[in-house]
């Protein structure tokens, strides 16, 4: 996490998402499953410190607030198809703005 960079995440293709703390290594402190599919891709967001994005290989992106929640993500919508060969998650600021 930008703000907190101690923390930082893992995802893996059993579906498996952690959170690890450098200090309390090697156990994760979190320990999610948000899809029984390969998950590709995990980013923190840069404006929140506690709230990150994965994404699985069903197409979904699934949002989490730590603040909010330490297991279910609060939101999960379907970005793509199944069949797309594109999985990443990311995480945009809205205030970051690019100059011309």
């Amino acid at each position: 996490s930008l703000s907190c960079r101690n923390l930082f995440l893992t995802c893996s293709t059993d579906g498996t998402l952690r959170v690890y703390h450098m200090l309390k290594l090697p156990r994760a402190v979190v320990v999610m499953e948000p899809s029984n599919t390969y998950l590709f891709d995990v980013k923190w967001s840069p404006a929140r410190p506690l709230v990150f994005a994965v994404a699985d290989a069903a197409g979904f992106i699934h949002i989490y607030d730590l603040g909010v929640d330490r297991v279910a993500p609060v939101v999960s919508f379907q970005a793509s198809s199944s069949n797309s060969n594109s999985k990443s998650a990311s995480v945009n600021n809205p205030q970051d703005k690019k100059e011309n």
